[in-house]
């Protein structure tokens, strides 16, 4: 498994044990950012076989933040493996609408044949003196299936 292609244009993308392997010791909770909240969202967009044994798997995520548009990273998990950074969302990558920005956008994985299980976090450095705040997607479990019929 690696990552094959981050696709991120104006719009980049935004469980417990990703967020328990995150760095910088950040917390899900908002607890001191004044309200300051983050949310995900996840979901397969495509899966498109590449030959019969693997295909090519595209992640489409969202982060939403009712604070601060400092950037964010973004961490994916596959099959509970290790998280590893897979892209960083720039502050002008977020839509504004009023105290809510969001930030979406693809990632392009490719897997092999069988059931998978994938996830995307957040982290979000804080802002004057706040600590960092991060934020995972439920995870997404779906079945890679590019055997031939005989």
């Amino acid at each position: 498994m690696k990552v094959l292609t981050t696709r991120f244009s104006r719009y980049v993308i935004a469980g417990a044990a990703c967020l328990a392997a995150l760095p910088y010791g950040a917390s899900a909770a908002p607890g001191g950012n004044k309200g300051t909240a983050l949310s995900a969202l996840s979901n397969i967009a495509e899966i498109t076989c590449v030959n019969e044994s693997e295909a090519e798997v595209d992640l489409w995520s969202q982060l939403t933040t009712t604070g601060s548009v400092d950037s964010a990273i973004v961490y994916i998990s596959i099959d509970a493996e290790e998280p590893f950074q897979a892209a960083t969302i720039a502050p002008q990558d977020f839509v504004h609408n009023g105290r809510i920005k969001t930030a979406e956008g693809i990632t392009t994985h490719t897997l092999t044949n069988g059931e998978h299980t994938i996830q995307a976090c957040f982290v979000q450095s804080g802002s004057q003196g706040r600590r960092s705040k991060s934020t995972c997607a439920e995870p997404v479990t779906f079945t890679v299936d590019c055997a031939t019929d005989q």
